[in-house]
């Protein structure tokens, strides 16, 4: 079929929809919408393609679904990946025991990671106590070597999801995992960084209990201002910006826990941490020292 004129200038058809069965059908892909005494427009219609003769002064717009369409350009986009590292709270009682029972490389790293530290981290990790696991100078290795331990069960299972890793980053002791990934440092040495590291946050915090919580909801103006208010109860500090609405507070245990009782009463969700100390403040120090 044809777009063809009407030689009748004051020819007015009614508008008509005929049935054609495809194969008697030639189309074109040129679809004009003006200028024509009477123009028959296509349209797939199932097994059929019906045929719209149109008058040759339309009252309306032409449907969309009969205007030209312009031709749709196509590109090619290549997909990054970036692997983001926890930090210290992350670890749960049960952490790797699954991933160790289905993927030996995983089983592997650990079994490398209990010669160095001199230790079985797995049988902690797998089975706990949580008062031992959570204790700095052993979650802080068990975080360390369980987020490596995942890469590898990822890795055995799908190796595709390294080809175009382009960053790699982490929060607090998540740095040094992003690190050894990276390559910037061997498993073997970073572990043994996060070893010394565990073990002088634990004597800081052991020296100075406290405390941290996650603040949900206001803002870190709002929180800030929760932290001077709460501040005469101890040491207390914004330590951790995690995202809009999720500030993370510090400090020693009396300031956290009079924080989190201030917050309550301003309809302010807290939640604590699993972690032994007021890490990312001031009571750190004596860690920083030992570890310049």
């Amino acid at each position: 079929m044809r777009f063809r004129r009407n030689p009748n200038p004051n020819f007015r058809p009614t508008p008509r929809i005929v049935q054609l069965p495809l194969e008697t059908v030639e189309l074109s892909n040129e679809l004009p919408t003006d200028g024509l005494n009477a123009v028959e427009f296509l349209t797939l219609s199932g097994p059929e393609i019906k045929a719209v003769e149109l008058p040759n002064e339309l009252s309306e717009p032409v449907p969309a679904r009969f205007r030209r369409r312009p031709k749709l350009q196509t590109r090619t986009v290549r997909v990054s990946t970036a692997f983001l590292f926890p930090g210290q709270g992350a670890q749960t009682v049960g952490m790797a025991a699954e991933l160790c029972a289905n993927s030996p490389a995983a089983k592997a790293l650990f079994e490398r990671a209990a010669d160095i530290l001199g230790y079985d981290l797995l049988a902690l990790c797998a089975n706990g106590p949580a008062e031992k696991l959570n204790a700095t100078d052993v979650s802080q290795p068990a975080i360390f070597v369980a987020s490596l331990a995942a890469l590898e069960t990822l890795r055995g299972v799908e190796p595709d999801a390294f080809a175009n890793v382009t960053a790699t980053a982490g929060l607090s002791l998540g740095e040094y995992t992003a690190l050894a990934f990276a390559g910037a440092l061997s498993f073997d040495d970073g572990l043994r960084v996060v070893q010394a590291r565990g073990r002088a946050m634990q004597a800081a915090a052991e020296a100075t209990p406290g405390a941290m919580a996650s603040l949900i909801g206001p803002d870190v103006a709002a929180v800030e201002a929760l932290v001077a208010e709460a501040r005469s109860a101890g040491v207390l500090e914004v330590a951790n910006l995690l995202c809009p609405g999720n500030t993370v507070i510090s400090g020693s245990t009396a300031a956290v826990d009079a924080a989190c009782q201030l917050a309550e009463t301003k309809g302010i969700r807290a939640v604590r941490l699993a972690v032994a100390g007021a890490f990312h403040t001031k009571l750190m120090k004596p860690a920083d020292e030992q570890l310049a």
